[in-house]
């Protein structure tokens, strides 16, 4: 008796001590992990926001030229501050001296997740209706793979009362190649088999989820060239407009989460933590 109640303590403390040598295994690996997805979300809020020239994630166009041109001429500044323990706000502003229009792209870097979100304001300063601005997006990005990984969509229908409402898909972006969502004309953000603004893109071992915020007609697209280069664009459907003396409006939200380690159901956990 006395031998067995030994030899179930010994099991008992062997089990244990693998499943501890297991935890600390997995804690080193995600250790690892969550600094390479902090390592990306840094960089990435570096080049595409803070940079004296940023590569910036979002577009439009006004009176019939590019965002990218009209930035190279207004004036310019940028304003960063602590909002509490875990986030940073950036606080991008450009001014057109002539039609009084001002730009605002405010951003929230996270310091506790692989995180970052932004939004884009357009605000008339001025006494006269500004310039047509048109076409805007508040996610405009380009991506470039590597010759051994391939574009890899994931992400579920929208709602259209069917069995297959939020069914997952897995979508293999190929070269030459364009996919567009929006929810159907109801105007309804989850409405329709491509009404669903959440999307996580693999890339091999590495990628990212963003969501577009917007309780509206929203749109994105994935345009992959005949090489290695995505385009991937998001914001309201239609814009076509200009603003009176004093008016503001803003872009949908985009949240964008970085991860790695080709673990997508990983990354999705992530997302939802």
């Amino acid at each position: 008796m006395k031998k067995s109640l030994w030899f179930w303590l010994l099991s008992c403390c062997l089990g244990l001590l693998s499943v501890l040598i297991l935890m600390s295994f997995r804690n080193k690996a995600d250790s690892v992990l969550a600094s390479a997805d902090m390592k990306a979300k840094s960089g990435w809020v570096q080049i595409h926001l803070l940079n004296k020239n940023p590569i910036l994630p979002f577009s439009f166009i006004y009176d019939g030229k590019s965002s990218k041109e009209w930035f190279n001429k207004w004036q310019k500044k940028i304003e960063s501050k602590k909002t509490d323990q875990n986030r940073i706000q950036h606080h991008l502003i450009w001014r057109d001296g002539t039609t009084d229009l001002e730009v605002h792209c405010i951003a929230i870097e996270y310091s506790d997740y692989p995180s970052v979100e932004w939004t884009v304001y357009f605000r008339n300063t001025g006494s006269n209706n500004t310039l047509v601005l048109r076409e805007i997006q508040g996610l405009d990005t380009k991506l470039q793979r590597g010759n051994d990984e391939e574009f890899i969509l994931h992400g579920i229908k929208g709602d259209f009362c069917t069995a297959d409402s939020y069914e997952p898909y897995q979508l293999t972006l190929r070269p030459d190649f364009t996919k567009t969502f929006a929810p159907s004309s109801s105007g309804k953000s989850s409405d329709g088999p491509n009404g669903w603004p959440y999307f996580n893109l693999q890339m091999g071992d590495k990628g990212f989820i963003f969501a577009v915020g917007w309780p509206g007609q929203w749109a994105a697209s994935f345009t992959r060239d005949s090489s290695n280069l995505l385009t991937i664009k998001a914001g309201q459907q239609l814009t076509n407009l200009y603003l009176k003396p004093h008016e503001e409006i803003r872009t949908p939200l985009i949240a964008m989460l970085f991860w790695q380690g080709s673990n997508v159901v990983a990354s999705q956990n992530l997302w939802r933590r």
